[in-house]
């Protein structure tokens, strides 16, 4: 059983470590300034939340159906978030020189993170309006980036967001992969003319958090790129003392970690319940949507559960032709927080209008009639339905049937799935592809005897043709997958 007292023992070493170094900036040396007692009270009521956010998290049904799952997000929290906001945030902490911290780390997940994505995420401080801050790099070869400012506070805060469509390079041509490219973020009234790609910190703001993504649609040719931030003004300029060892700045720095813990956390514990609770059944997929405040503003998604026995598999078909560069399809626990894909085939992305020709799923090899009852809704056009689409078929089920285009439980019952569609710029695309209708996949309870029989005669009924919609691989074939996966993850977090 996984005890809370593993938690706050983690916490306390961490305080341990950290706070009297941090204390003692105010009695040995020059430069340092603040009251040591508020950094003290602040330490503590972080270690109070601590507990008691996990104690809540402990009673969630999350808890119930898998406690190993919070070791993932709760430490991942505890640790991540405190030393992000430690090393790079406030205004006198580290001098406001802002690095890249890692959103999720292969022991650390949160919130639906995508394994297709790096997540990196740096905290900004905006003096009196007037700071400006400086993202550049190269734009690699993945099939999608985009960089995005949110509040951390928020689980709900998506923000001004840009996308590598709509950049330049810094010759002022379109953005193209392998190019360098720089993004300025300030306030409007800091912004200076010159600069071709920049976000806007709305007016009154004070700290904000920009993230930056990379994600690749093939394991083995795409890689995501090196990028950097920095504030505008420090190039050349040393830190000083007083920027350093700034007892105050140490102080707010552990407030706002603290209080990214109590609204954060409760709201994943309980996330799983509002998928349960939707109205939505079990082993079907839901109509995409726009992802909103949840995460990219230019992005559709969905999420659903799964509810399988062993001797089941779930056949899912998810159209190729949807707008965007990016498509997939990923399983979650009830946290959250991704399996363990760098070492399981737990997710994979799938072939859509701009990544054609490039993705880790096959598409089928032919089109097939868009069933009927997706156009059977109330005001839903039956029309929609009357022609053919191109699809990728994908086999859900807890034990591996061989087959390539597979996703596997882990053992989750049920087990959490999401899709997604990123970069759909054109909001006609988006709004005609979202809600009910022809657009929408499709899934189907299948014998898992039927889907490992191989058996023509048997995959049939269920529609399923071998080499066309459906492929088998070898031992060493699955192999082959699972050594890409673990190769990507460790190169993914190389910069780490």
């Amino acid at each position: 059983m996984f005890n809370r007292k593993l938690l706050t023992s983690a916490a306390c070493a961490l305080v341990l470590s950290i706070a009297p170094g941090l204390a003692s900036a105010q009695t040995n040396g020059s430069g340092s300034n603040g009251d040591s007692k508020e950094m003290s009270k602040a330490w503590f009521n972080y270690i109070k939340v601590v507990e008691t956010v996990t104690k809540e998290l402990q009673g969630s049904d999350s808890y119930q159906s898998d406690p190993t799952g919070l070791i993932d997000i709760q430490t991942g929290m505890m640790i991540t978030n405190l030393v992000t906001h430690m090393s790079s945030s406030t205004s006198g902490t580290r001098g406001n020189r802002p690095r890249w911290s890692f959103f999720d780390t292969p022991e650390t997940r949160i919130g639906i993170d995508n394994p297709d994505t790096r997540y990196l995420a740096a905290s900004l401080i905006i003096e009196d309006g007037a700071s400006v801050f400086r993202v550049y790099g190269n734009r690699s070869n993945s099939c999608d980036m985009i960089t995005l400012i949110n509040d951390a506070t928020n689980p709900l805060g998506g923000g001004d967001t840009l996308e590598d469509e709509d950049m330049f390079n810094t010759s002022g041509g379109a953005l193209g992969p392998n190019e360098d490219f720089d993004i300025y973020i300030s306030t409007a009234a800091a912004r200076d003319s010159t600069w071709v790609n920049w976000l806007q910190i709305p007016d009154g703001t004070t700290e904000i958090n920009v993230s930056q993504r990379y994600t690749v649609c093939n394991y083995h040719t795409e890689r995501p790129g090196d990028i950097f931030i920095e504030r505008v003004g420090t190039e050349g300029v040393a830190i000083t003392a007083e920027e350093f060892r700034n007892v105050d700045a140490a102080t707010a720095a552990i407030y706002k970690a603290t209080a990214i813990m109590e609204n954060q956390q409760p709201f994943w514990g309980t996330f799983s319940e509002l998928i349960t609770g939707s109205g939505l059944p079990a082993n079907v997929i839901a109509p995409w949507g726009p992802t909103g405040g949840l995460g990219i503003t230019t992005q559709l998604s969905y999420t659903g559960w799964i509810d399988l026995e062993d001797d089941e598999a779930l056949v899912m078909r998810v159209r190729t032709d949807y707008p965007g560069a990016y498509g997939s399809i990923q399983l979650f626990n009830a946290w959250g927080s991704s399996l363990p894909w760098g070492h399981h085939m737990a997710n994979g992305s799938f072939e859509i209008g701009l990544s054609a020709g490039n993705s880790y799923f096959n598409p089928d090899l032919g089109p097939i009639p868009i069933p009927d009852n997706l156009c059977a809704f109330p005001g839903v056009d039956p029309a929609g339905c009357a022609g053919v689409a191109k699809y990728t078929t994908i086999v859900v089920s807890n034990n591996d049937p061989g087959v390539k285009n597979w996703i596997g439980t882990m053992g989750h019952k049920p087990v959490f799935m999401a899709g997604r569609l990123q970069s759909v710029l054109d909001p006609a695309d988006a709004a005609e592809v979202s809600g009910l209708g022809p657009w929408m996949g499709f899934a189907q309870v299948v014998p898992l005897a039927v889907i490992e029989s191989q058996d023509p005669a048997q995959l049939a009924p269920y529609g399923l043709f071998n080499h066309f919609n459906i492929s088998y691989v070898s031992d060493a074939q699955r192999a082959a997958q699972i050594r890409e996966r673990q190769v990507y993850q460790s190169e993914k977090y190389a910069p780490w």
